[in-house]
């Protein structure tokens, strides 16, 4: 038996002790992605009259919210529908969750933990997702691994963060959980140019399928592999994630490693909503999981809306015409070439971030700072600046919740956070201010080289 195969059966063995109906749902979706848009439709349909109704019955916050517009969960009779219910912002869902009225009262029905987002748009979420919509999500991304020609078992490289706060039990159990999966981890956070030649060393060693990550990791390993000429890894796909995806980054990280790029998308508040397919045309949106709305906005350019979502197995804390900050083009009629019935958007153009740089030649991502201050209810949102490369500063927008012990653990934090590579101010702010298109950039790089 090798390795490889062996990987498989402990990784199908590993679901399945989690829970039994994961083979189910994945051979379910691999059939429903070749059904018609109209049959993914009713798909849908069926899925959310069921949440609405379960919704209405027991989280205080949607049935206020119907009863404000003297609407019945019956009325919901068509996708269409939806737009009678008005849009969630995330600063009513945090408070939601404090006040436990966005919270279902049969929450513990559903197998549900604590889920923190990564805080990509500086306004960070806590919430409750149910294990079924979790094991639904990794159904949908075995498919997703499928389209870049790739199976259970498959050995890949992960370019990660790390969270501030993450236990030891927690480190023990995912390095398990890695193992058998054939997945090596890397946290890149503070990392140099020696530590990236490193990470291209053990790549081409242990010969990894994929290289998954945040896209900004990748771009940076790719681009070390090029300035060293080191041309002779050669992978089937590169998955990016959580940062928007440039094209220049995708030309670079593609001549690097011989492949094509995936791009997906998706959040803590859904998990896995949108990737792309082997045509790199647009992005199929997981209609069996979400609904995904775009809505114009104020002041974005043509094509351009707001992203409003809504996840259709979340039954612990339900997450109904969500608006989660990020933006996306439209490409309305468009069919692909792939013949999935799965519906479609054309491109991401929320989640633009930058990379801290350093004066030793340093580069740091943003979501380890993310993952440093969302634990923090008396923080509302932050932003970083950077006018060199020897220092940045930190605005806060804070609240009465902020503590002196909160803010005596934000700085032993970030002494080692920024391994002495950088010096930081924090600012308290009333309001940091937005772009014109109303999302907020966690980080603004006034560096003349950036």
């Amino acid at each position: 038996m090798s390795s490889k195969v062996m990987r498989r059966k402990l990784f199908q063995s590993l679901q399945n002790m989690r829970n039994p109906k994961f083979q189910k749902y994945s051979e379910f979706f691999e059939k429903s992605q070749w059904s018609s848009q109209q049959e993914l439709k009713n798909y849908q349909l069926e899925k959310l009259k069921k949440l609405i109704k379960h919704s209405y019955e027991n989280v205080p916050y949607y049935r206020e919210m119907f009863q404000e517009k003297n609407l019945q969960p019956e009325d919901i009779r068509k996708i269409e529908d939806l737009e009678k219910i008005k849009i969630t912002q995330k600063e009513s869902m945090k408070k939601g969750f404090e006040s436990k009225s966005v919270i279902a009262k049969n929450f513990s029905d559903y197998n549900a933990k604590v889920v923190k987002t990564s805080g990509s748009t500086g306004s960070p979420l806590t919430h409750l997702r149910g294990n079924k919509s979790t094991i639904i999500s990794e159904a949908l991304m075995l498919r997703y691994y499928r389209w870049m020609n790739v199976e259970q078992g498959h050995k890949q490289v992960l370019l990660w963060g790390r969270s501030a706060r993450i236990n030891a039990y927690k480190i023990i159990r995912k390095k398990i959980h890695r193992c058998i999966r054939g997945i090596t981890e890397f946290h890149t956070h503070g990392w140099g140019k020696r530590d990236y030649l490193e990470c291209l060393k053990i790549i081409k060693r242990i010969k990894p399928e994929i290289i998954r990550g945040y896209t900004p990791n990748i771009f940076l390993i790719a681009n070390i592999a090029r300035e060293l000429g080191i041309e002779d890894i050669t992978l089937k796909g590169v998955s990016t994630t959580a940062q928007t995806l440039f094209e220049v980054q995708r030309k670079i990280i593609e001549d690097q490693f011989n492949c094509k790029i995936f791009d997906q998308y998706g959040g803590s508040e859904s998990l896995i909503a949108a990737c792309e397919c082997e045509e790199h045309c647009g992005y199929h949106v997981m209609d069996e999981h979400v609904i995904l709305e775009l809505v114009d906005g104020k002041g974005l350019p043509d094509g351009v809306k707001k992203i409003v979502i809504t996840d259709l197995d979340n039954w612990a804390q339900p997450f109904i015409r969500y608006e989660n900050g990020d933006l996306a083009e439209s490409l309305d009629g468009y069919k692909c070439k792939c013949g999935r019935g799965l519906s479609m958007i054309k491109s991401i153009k929320g989640r633009t971030q930058d990379i801290v740089v350093t004066q030793n030649e340093r580069y740091f991502t943003l979501h380890p700072f993310t993952s440093l201050f969302y634990n923090f209810l008396g923080i509302d949102q932050f932003q970083i600046i950077q006018d060199t490369r020897a220092h940045i500063t930190i605005k806060i927008v804070k609240n009465n919740n902020l503590t002196e012990k909160d803010i005596s653990f934000i700085k032993n934090k970030l002494d080692p956070l920024l391994q002495g590579s950088l010096s930081y101010t924090i600012e308290y702010v009333e309001k940091i201010k937005t772009s014109g298109t109303d999302k907020l950039k966690i980080l603004i790089s006034n560096l003349n080289d950036a």
